[in-house]
């Protein structure tokens, strides 16, 4: 809800509120943003391995760019929690196979598949409107380009296509080692929470090393 209390006077326009961008995840105080500024979300590859990979791999070989500045539009911020779990059953529940338990470590680490979708669920770009499932995406998986590493994001580091590739399509459905996927989807929480991005606020992403 709005905030009342206090004159502000500045040369732009700004958005004061104490509503939550993800309730779930954090309590948020009372603050304010500049709207016209488009917050860039940073994923990198040496934390999150192939899970920011994908991202990078879909916004160079897709043809919308989704979130790449420069080349593709902002995503922007869905808030319906609602429409966010349906989107995500379409995408990554309907028509899905999971792979074997990722291993590595000389088979004393495994971790189990997951699905991954670009772009998020929780965005109004989210292929889930456009297709029947998740086979409609172009299909990828992670690749393991190590057996050691300090953390699964050095051990999973890029990704592949499975089979044919159509820049075209609304999404991209990736295979996704479970941790790698969850501690990216956390970020983009902690993300909309820390930008106060509300219901429709566009960001870029960008993935760095």
């Amino acid at each position: 809800m709005p905030l009342n209390d206090g004159i502000w006077d500045s040369p732009l326009a700004y958005r004061c509120d104490d509503a939550l961008a993800v309730k779930s995840r954090a309590t948020l105080p009372p603050g304010c943003v500049f709207p016209a500024f488009t917050p860039t979300l940073e994923l990198s590859l040496s934390q999150y391995g192939a899970a920011a990979a994908l991202i990078a791999w879909a916004q160079q070989h897709m043809t919308a760019h989704w979130g790449l500045a420069g080349r593709g539009q902002p995503l922007t911020r869905l808030q319906d929690e609602q429409r966010v779990s349906r989107n995500r059953y379409t995408i990554c529940q309907r028509d899905w196979q999971a792979l074997p338990p990722w291993t590595a470590q000389g088979g004393r680490l495994q971790i189990k598949d997951s699905c991954d979708e670009f772009p998020f669920a929780g965005t109004y770009q989210s292929g889930a409107s456009l297709v029947q499932g998740g086979t409609a995406c172009v299909q990828l998986q992670a690749v393991k380009t190590n057996e050691w590493g300090q953390s699964p994001a050095q051990i999973w580091t890029t990704v592949q296509p499975i089979g044919s590739v159509r820049a075209a399509a609304p999404c991209v459905r990736g295979h996704i080692p479970l941790i790698l996927n969850t501690v990216e989807g956390g970020a983009y929480g902690l993300f909309a929470n820390a930008q106060r991005l509300l219901d429709r606020d566009p960001f870029w992403i960008a993935v760095v090393p």
